[in-house]
């Protein structure tokens, strides 16, 4: 007996209800309850949940109108920073799939993994970009560390973004390369049910809650730096 795949879907969601969400909701959710709380604290600077959604929204806005296609692959290319954050979030407000790479790596990796993807953006600093502009035909977009650039918004604009594409569960939402101690790397596809699942049950396991104060110590590029970067968002933790 065949079974329709949307019919299947909606059983596993009847039955997993962990599944049923986005990261994107539940971070707006706490940025709406505790808009002056710190989301985000780099040295000696933070940004707040409120700063994050502007920002984000801002990108995400930015990304749409430059033709942005629903799950389409978008690199970023950042040491840690806000940027990297506030560009991670707008590209799945705006329904896009980002996929981190390691500014340190080698010129081999970087070109090898762009290629692989297609890509036809990619986000960074000025000093990452330049270090991948001659590997790829890519659009690059500078994210400055005065906020998203090129970002000229009236705020008819701004009023008019609601900060978030209709993104379901089963859409992708991000994808990680492996090592390629193995072999060649080969791109992990994550899609918004199994982290949205992954962060419900973590918050529970480990108690996440407002207040909570995480370091952002493992590499963008590793899959443990989506566990420490969205538990802490999405739980309204800094």
């Amino acid at each position: 007996m065949e079974v329709n795949p949307s019919q299947k879907m909606q059983e596993q969601l009847e039955l997993y209800p962990y599944w049923t969400g986005t990261v994107v909701q539940l971070i707006k959710e706490f940025a709406q309850k505790y808009p002056n709380s710190a989301a985000l604290k780099f040295n000696n600077s933070t940004l707040s949940f409120a700063q994050l959604e502007q920002k984000s929204d801002e990108l995400a806005l930015y990304l749409i109108e430059n033709g942005i296609e629903f799950e389409e692959k978008i690199v970023t290319i950042f040491q840690p920073s806000f940027e990297l954050i506030i560009s991670i979030y707008a590209i799945l407000k705006a329904g896009g799939v980002y996929v981190p790479l390691n500014p340190k790596d080698g010129n081999e990796r970087l070109r090898f993994i762009i290629d692989d993807l297609e890509c036809s953006k990619i986000l960074g600093t000025k000093k990452n970009l330049l270090k991948v502009a001659g590997l790829t035909n890519s659009t690059l977009i500078e994210i400055s560390e005065q906020g998203p650039k090129p970002l000229f918004l009236s705020e008819k604009a701004k009023k008019n973004f609601h900060g978030v594409q209709t993104i379901t569960p089963n859409n992708l939402a991000f994808i990680i390369y492996t090592s390629g101690t193995t072999g060649r790397p080969k791109g992990v596809m994550v899609e918004h049910r199994n982290l949205f699942s992954f962060i419900q049950i973590m918050r529970k396991t480990i108690d996440v809650s407002y207040g909570d104060r995480w370091l952002q110590n493992p590499n963008i590029h590793f899959d443990l730096a989506v566990g420490t970067i969205f538990l802490s968002l999405c739980n309204g933790a800094t």
